[in-house]
């Protein structure tokens, strides 16, 4: 502390100096380098990141998983194979907390309980991985509040003759809305954040219910309004005369429903398509 304090003098008496800059950048160098090899900077680093994570997916579920799913793709697995480390020297910062009683180690440890609390208390934090079973429990548990909304959707594109449209979360404007008041686009949008949803998609009386991204994959509900029939695909798995369960693959084109073919088998089902 005494050089420290001795340097900070220096600096303090001679802020004219050409040298003091200089030597103040080296002394802080020198003294952040040197407490940062007395932590451990992965843990660090990985908190961050789950930190950074957490706070975006409580905002923006959709768009979290997306940036992760392109950042895992474009660094080749590196960040991955990182968090998975990272989790490693989290525990070891944690265990050592507990031996050497460390500032650096206590702080690891304090901030892992805090994401661990936020990770509880927080709906869907970290995120359900949604597959059919999911999607069916989600179904069970919103079809009354989701036929609902099928509905009232139905009216308003009945009332002003609209054959479609498309609204998604995170942008103002609406497809297909040339027909629709300022009014029927305001209960539509209601009905969206309502939901929490990533969009809602209506095409003759059919209305689909876009839940979340997962990664580049997209999973929906697709509810047919007065008998209408979905169609059976890829894509598609029908879980009754009225109701299917979508998987899209947005701009990587058609792709199918994972896992379609076990599932349909659990349920004593077979697929059309």
């Amino acid at each position: 502390m005494t050089r420290i304090h001795t340097d900070l003098e220096i600096c303090g008496r001679a802020l004219t100096d050409r040298n003091c800059i200089a030597k103040f950048s080296k002394f802080a160098y020198g003294y952040v380098f040197s407490a940062m090899n007395k932590i451990n900077i992965i843990s660090y680093i990985g908190l961050a990141l789950f930190t950074a994570y957490s706070i975006y997916y409580y905002f923006a579920p959709g768009d979290a998983d997306m940036v992760v799913f392109l950042l895992c793709w474009l660094t080749i697995g590196i960040i991955p194979i990182f968090l998975i480390v990272s989790c490693g020297t989290i525990i070891y910062s944690i265990v050592e907390a507990f031996r050497k009683r460390k500032r650096p180690y206590i702080i690891a440890s304090v901030w892992t309980l805090v994401l661990i609390l936020f990770w509880t208390l927080t709906p869907n934090i970290p995120p359900i991985h949604l597959d059919a079973y999911v999607q069916e429990e989600i179904y069970e548990d919103k079809k009354d509040e989701l036929w609902s909304y099928a509905h009232q959707i139905d009216n308003i594109c009945k009332k002003d003759s609209v054959v479609s449209f498309a609204m998604w979360k995170n942008e103002s404007d609406l497809n297909g809305k040339n027909k629709l008041t300022s009014e029927d686009v305001r209960q539509i949008r209601n009905i969206l954040n309502a939901l929490n949803y990533t969009g809602l998609v209506y095409r003759d009386s059919i209305c689909r219910f876009d839940i979340r991204h997962q990664g580049f994959d997209l999973y929906s509900f697709s509810l047919g309004l007065h008998g209408k029939k979905i169609k059976d695909d890829c894509e598609t798995i029908i879980y009754n005369d009225s109701v299917a369960f979508v998987h899209g693959c947005g701009a990587v084109g058609s792709c199918s429903y994972p896992g379609k073919a076990e599932y349909l088998k659990s349920k004593g089902k077979t697929s059309g398509y």
